[in-house]
């Protein structure tokens, strides 16, 4: 059911839905419970940003992998989509936080050196420890969009795009998205009930 609620939700089939949220179970270890919430997750995710929902459920397997391993909730998943796909493609959005995240679990001697000198830490412990958020509020505070720092720490020029949006200009619309997961509860069910009545009104009038 989860799976169909989602799918009808962002507008995705239900191959690449089913796919996707396979994948997320495992990389994430989610029981059913937590599964069927995915709907909110994966309605709020679209709506936050300009993601199209089929693209979405297409490209979300790019990140899940790194984004498990380094201790990145799924809400600051999300919220991060969200933020970036504003601004630029899905898939360019999934490369570049994966790349970004990347530079954190396997980070380069010249980087490290680059980050002690604002007084922050780059490593897969720091971001397991701290959490996506703690660490993009640590880089807005210390670093406040200082591109050249940035690219310094970060290297790669899509990691270095993601973290210079999400710890720039777009900080607060990262935090304001994180905060619409934890009051988002039933909003993918409350979305399908609404396509299921505009629906079911059409054909009535129809009759």
């Amino acid at each position: 059911k989860a799976v169909g609620v989602s799918a009808k939700v962002i507008r995705a089939d239900l191959y690449n839905t089913a796919d996707v949220m396979t994948t997320i179970a495992n990389a994430y270890q989610l029981n059913i419970k937590e599964i069927e919430k995915l709907q909110d997750w994966f309605y709020i995710t679209v709506r936050e940003g300009k993601a199209q929902g089929q693209d979405l459920a297409r490209t979300l397997g790019l990140v899940i992998s790194s984004a498990s391993e380094a201790g990145v909730s799924l809400n600051e998943l999300g919220a991060a989509i969200a933020v970036l796909s504003r601004t630029q493609s899905v898939s360019q959005s999934m490369i570049g936080l994966n790349q970004m995240l990347n530079a954190f679990i396997k980070p380069t001697l010249q980087a490290q050196a680059a980050a002690r000198k604002w007084g922050i830490e780059i490593s897969a412990t720091a971001l397991q420890e701290k959490g996506l958020t703690n660490i993009l509020t640590e880089l807005n505070q210390k670093v406040g969009g200082n591109v050249e720092a940035l690219e310094k720490m970060f290297g790669n020029i899509r990691a270095g795009r993601a973290i210079l949006s999400l710890t720039g200009k777009q900080f607060h619309n990262y935090l304001n998205v994180l905060n619409e997961y934890d009051i988002g509860a039933g909003a993918g069910m409350e979305a399908f009930e609404k396509q299921i009545d505009t629906v079911q009104n059409a054909y009535e009038r129809l009759q």
